[in-house]
């Protein structure tokens, strides 16, 4: 027994939150006694969550809602992030992963699950900061928080970022859950599994100023030549700017460009920025079809996604299963031309026909011919970007952003009414 107890001392003091200046430059909080939000952002690499995290981290800082980054250690994203906006990031190291473990995501959640070390560690990050509430935004954050609402008084709002079944799993322990997905959400209402539990319909935070008011600094053809050694010529650029995963389905867009070039002679090429473990196979299928480097450019990761999609002449998003793609959302903003896929959450931005083109996720035939129609019809291309940007604005701003999420912290009580955020008619937010 007294061994068990020495083991747990043990634990919780290795996982005691880093101190500013030893893994972390996080300034000290006001006052201990200012209630702060935790944001939980443990994913390797760089993707639309992590997007979204600090697009929230920046929202709820801009509120003065005190908001705290959790990201993992070795996170060169979260790094720069941090040393960019002086952001409040407190930096998790992993314990190390046994060798029958790979370093991916689904293994950072078996790790969580597997070990008290997090819970221990986000236990002493919530009684020194004082924190009301966490967001979660993966589903290997649930298990070790659900242990900690059993010690702490936390409320949770866990955000759907993927449809996939693995995602909905111990929705019950959270106050709240947030769904990008308006399918997921259906369904989710519809089979009644998880009672009395708020479910809202919701978007990843995006702040649309930096793409409306962007200016470019550069023409298309010397971006293009000075950034990535690519000739376009006078091709239309079709771009996709999303990792390399199963469900993003990359390949379809490079078999639809077999017909483009091959079939069709169209004067155009495909620019894929990302990375991931799909990455190689892609690669492996364009110089098969003889498209490598000649009409089918791979760019790795990128830094700088707004300069890319400005110069682009077409986004396409071709996944199979994306919630709430915010490639779209900056692509709106950018007044660009959209083709994306039929039944996933790219259709609450696009629209078929009125805000852009859709096609079966599985048919590379109907890809290249939205591709070709654009080509062949440039006012319809302007009239659809302009269309969708419209769309986007009035339903996924910054500004809607914001109400939405006070609204929901009004309905949790993790706001009053009497909030110096709300004005005294209505409960309406005052705009910042």
């Amino acid at each position: 027994m007294n061994l068990i107890i020495i083991l747990l001392i043990i634990v919780c003091t290795v996982a005691a939150p880093l101190s500013p200046g030893h893994a972390t430059q996080m300034s000290s909080p006001k006052s201990n006694v200012n209630k702060h939000i935790v944001i939980l952002c443990l994913s390797p690499g760089k993707g639309g969550v992590k997007t979204h995290c600090m697009g929230l981290y920046r929202l709820l800082d801009q509120l003065n809602l005190n908001p705290l980054l959790i990201m993992q250690y070795d996170d060169q994203v979260a790094q720069a992030f941090e040393k960019k906006s002086a952001a409040r990031i407190i930096f998790y190291k992993l314990p190390k992963p046994t060798k029958n473990l790979l370093s991916t995501s689904a293994c950072t959640g078996t790790l969580l699950y597997k070990t008290n070390h997090f819970m221990c560690f986000l236990k002493n990050i919530c009684t020194t900061y004082n924190v009301q509430l966490i967001h979660a935004n993966y589903p290997w954050d649930l298990p070790p928080l659900k242990i900690l609402k059993q010690q702490l008084p936390i409320k949770i709002i866990y955000t759907l970022h993927s449809d996939a079944p693995a995602y909905q799993k111990n929705l019950s322990i959270c106050d709240s859950v947030i769904c990008l997905s308006s399918i997921t959400l259906k369904k989710l209402v519809a089979e009644g599994n998880v009672k009395n539990i708020p479910f809202y319909e919701g978007e990843p935070v995006f702040n649309e100023q930096p793409y409306i008011s962007f200016i470019a600094s550069q023409e298309k053809q010397e971006f293009f030549k000075q950034q990535f050694n690519i000739d376009i010529q006078n091709r239309t650029v079709c771009t996709i700017i999303s990792n390399f995963y199963a469900c993003k389905n990359q390949a379809v867009a490079i078999k639809a460009f077999a017909t483009l070039i091959n079939k069709y002679k169209t004067p155009a090429c495909l620019i894929l920025a990302g990375y991931g473990a799909c990455q190689q196979a892609c690669m492996k299928l364009a110089r098969k079809l003889s498209l490598l480097h000649k009409d089918v450019y791979f760019l790795g990761y990128i830094n700088d996604p707004i300069r890319l999609a400005y110069h682009s002449d077409i986004i396409v998003n071709t996944s199979t299963r994306d919630a709430f793609p915010i490639t779209l959302l900056e692509a709106s903003m950018l007044k660009k031309p959209i083709i994306a896929t039929f039944d996933t959450g790219a259709n609450r931005i696009i629209i078929n026909n009125k805000t852009g083109l859709l096609f079966h996720h599985d048919n590379p035939g109907e890809l290249a011919d939205c591709i070709q129609t654009y080509i062949n019809h440039p006012s319809l291309r302007s009239r659809l970007a302009e269309e969708c940007h419209k769309h986007a604005l009035h339903n996924f701003s910054y500004q809607h952003n914001i109400k939405k999420l006070l609204h929901i912290y009004l309905e949790m009580h993790v706001l009053s009414k009497d909030h110096p955020l709300f004005m005294e008619k209505n409960n309406e937010y005052k705009k910042i």
